[in-house]
């Protein structure tokens, strides 16, 4: 309980479903700040960027216990086969984040440091189901030693040239 009465929430909100946008909102601009914004930014080599972002993705759930897994992978799946606004927009959100992961692939290709054999899009996509198979592994009770090893295999799969950036 917060606290706050229904009639306040209501007041200031509009009604339930507009809480839980700008909740989401919220939430999808913390990865966009955090995370997000450290891998599209980062000039580190691409192999220590994605694993970077996958060990953080992992130890934002496993350092807090309270956490039942990630906002949006959660409204995404709850609204699968939803058309509502809610369902509309975490898929907009989600498809923001999937453009924010392949812009830093395409630079890695553009650096020589990922084979462009497979298509920037490809690899950011697996990234995010990555990203979002942590979260639900952890959600159901992962250590960090299996999380580790999810990791572990995920990086062979990168199509990484051996010319790493530096």
């Amino acid at each position: 309980r917060a606290g706050v009465s229904q009639v306040t929430i209501y007041n200031h909100f509009g009604s339930k479903e507009d809480l839980f946008e700008k909740a989401l909102r919220h939430y999808y601009s913390q990865f966009t700040k955090g995370n997000g914004a450290e891998f599209l930014q980062s000039n580190q080599p691409i192999e220590i960027a994605v694993r970077r972002l996958l060990d953080s993705t992992a130890r934002n759930l496993l350092e807090n216990k309270d956490r039942c897994g990630c906002f949006l992978v959660n409204t995404l799946t709850e609204t699968a086969v939803d058309t509502s606004g809610i369902a509309s927009l975490s898929r907009a959100l989600a498809e923001n984040r999937n453009e924010m992961l392949k812009a830093r692939i395409s630079r890695a290709q553009t650096d020589g440091e990922l084979r462009t054999v497979v298509p920037a899009r490809q690899i950011a996509d697996f990234l995010a189901a990555l990203m979002m198979a942590i979260v639900a592994m952890v959600s159901e009770g992962a250590d960090r030693k299996t999380i580790d090893g999810i990791i572990g295999m995920a990086m062979t799969a990168l199509p990484l040239t051996g010319q790493a950036k530096g």
